[in-house]
């Protein structure tokens, strides 16, 4: 008997590390797939500490901050949104947060109404990440009945069956575990300085709808010398309701009866061409979706078109792909909605260290997000200043003075620099300034150069040239080049508390506006880093 327990129970160990290697990798820390830290830390909470609860898809996950809800209203709160979750996996995290958790206030996005396929892989990155559980066992039984596939319970309940044919996809990071897997100082939300705008605004949406409901169909066919036209009933905009959706939308309100809860849907605004992008909010659709929630006797957030709540998006700077997702600027937008929202409902406020303890790493990030996100010149000096800890070098390229101004010579001056901008042409220029005071300035006719060391150690090599002189910058630290070596002035920032740096920008004052321009990529490289260096400091 003692073989036969110590066999089955290795066998299950092997199991379980076998599943753990082939499963779908999404806890590489600062991702934006951070899920198992996510859920980690969830399950890791306080219980009955969390007042309201955010259920929905990545719009949610990317648009919703606990952390600044409770700074702003000692509301505490968690985000539970995942990639294209549909309303019926909301359903079973809803029975999971009621299990240690007993929020008076669960949010949980409508969107998925209007379109809910119900994709294996939304379905994974919730069930993977779940402790086993009745509810887990129940939840697998039902989809396997719904997707009318016997196998799909042992899909949901062993990721070694869903997962088998990774074994050629493996790579180093399958094998080893994640850095600090259970803390997650955004309580699940995801932070991003990515800017990339769009000039379509819901007026231009709805009169889209307007014009897709007014046209008629048709089509006019020759085949064999023989004209024939047809009239075609397809619409080329109509609203249809997934009706297991509004089923499992009833099922969560009846849930929040249960545990004394109340169930509001909401919709965070998502911008698009209605033809291209099936999220994007039209009136039609926020009728329609009031018309539903009115029947079944739910609250409705619309932060679009309800006044009192409304988002005052900025479409070219507030959002990351065109208006699908939301960056730090979107964010703190939608999150002061629902701050006011739930301060409406009167949620009692309370102190929770481990959002306090959140606070600092939150603000850090948050701090550098929004200077990686700002492109107004003298918005970004002002960002610049808000911190005592960089260094900041300055290197000009090519005419930086072409159409440098005196309003942005003063820009300038705050910093503490003391060069005379205005009136020289294609001049080389170099300025450093380190915890708000300067140690290096130079400006000349010639190419200049400059090196020395960081407060943390690390080499800095500085080069400024003109148009006359080769048109070049350069900021190497430690060797590794930084400057974006465009025309204008090039900024590099250096975080003196994590020895990184955070960001390059160049402001093209050769051209009037001075525009800002940054490589997203590189950017998005620096972020990733600093998130981590964040959390290593709080190990």
């Amino acid at each position: 008997m003692i073989k036969t327990i110590l066999f089955l129970a290795l066998g299950l160990l092997l199991l379980r590390r076998t599943e753990t290697v082939l499963s779908l990798k999404m806890n590489s820390l600062a991702s934006f797939e951070d899920f198992e830290r996510t859920f980690n830390q969830f399950y890791r909470l306080e219980n009955n500490s969390l007042q309201a609860v955010f259920l929905g898809k990545s719009t949610v996950k990317w648009a919703v901050s606990p952390i600044q809800l409770y700074a702003d209203s000692n509301i505490t709160s968690y985000n539970l949104a995942t990639n294209m979750q549909p309303i019926q996996a909301g359903y079973y995290l809803l029975k999971e947060v009621f299990e240690n958790q007993s929020p008076k206030v669960v949010f949980c996005d409508i969107s998925t109404l209007f379109k809910n396929e119900e994709e294996d892989s939304a379905w994974h990155i919730v069930m993977d990440n779940t402790p086993v559980s009745w509810n887990k066992v129940d939840t697998a039984l039902s989809l396997a009945e719904r997707k009318a596939d016997g196998k799909y319970f042992l899909s949901v309940m062993s990721p070694l069956y869903f997962y088998h044919n990774r074994w050629e996809q493996l790579t180093q990071h399958d094998f080893m575990k994640p850095d600090n897997p259970d803390h997650d100082y955004m309580a699940g939300y995801y932070m991003t300085s990515a800017v990339g705008g769009t000039g379509l605004t819901f007026e231009n949406v709805n009169a889209e709808v307007k014009a897709m409901k007014a046209t008629a169909g048709f089509k006019k066919e020759y085949t064999d010398g023989i004209y024939t036209e047809y009239e075609i009933d397809e619409k080329l905009y109509q609203i249809i309701l997934d009706q297991s959706a509004v089923e499992y939308m009833t099922k969560m309100k009846e849930l929040c009866k249960a545990h004394n809860a109340e169930l509001v849907m909401m919709k965070i605004p998502t911008n698009g061409m209605p033809q291209l992008y099936y999220a994007s909010w039209s009136y039609d659709k926020y009728q329609a979706a009031k018309k539903v929630c009115d029947q079944i006797g739910v609250a409705f957030l619309d932060m679009v078109y309800d006044e009192a709540y409304r988002a005052e998006i900025d479409w070219k700077k507030d959002v990351i792909d065109g208006g699908q997702h939301f960056n730090i600027r979107g964010a703190e937008k939608i999150t002061k909605c629902i701050t006011a929202y739930c301060e409406q409902l009167g949620l009692e406020k309370e102190i929770n260290e481990y959002y306090w303890q959140c606070a600092d790493e939150y603000n850090n990030v948050k701090k550098v997000c929004m200077l990686q996100s700002e492109f107004d010149f003298e918005q970004y000096i002002n960002r610049v200043l808000e911190d005592d800890d960089y260094t900041v070098i300055i290197s000009a390229q090519n005419d930086f003075q072409a159409s440098l101004t005196e309003e942005t010579a003063r820009h300038l001056m705050k910093l503490g620099l003391q060069s005379s901008f205005i009136g020289g042409v294609r001049e080389s220029f170099i300025g450093i300034m380190d915890h708000h005071k300067i140690i290096y300035e130079a400006i000349s006719s010639r190419r200049i150069e400059y090196a020395d060391f960081l407060p943390g150690g690390g080499k800095i090599e500085v080069i400024s040239s003109g148009l006359n002189t080769g048109a070049c910058s350069s900021v190497k630290i430690n060797g590794e080049e930084y400057s974006p070596d465009r025309c204008g002035l090039n900024f590099v920032v250096f975080d003196n508390s994590t020895n990184m740096v955070v960001d390059s920008v160049t402001f093209n004052t050769s051209v009037p506006g001075a525009a800002g321009y940054r490589d997203s990529t590189v950017i998005a490289d620096y972020l990733f880093e600093y998130k981590k260096a964040v959390v290593s400091v709080h190990e």
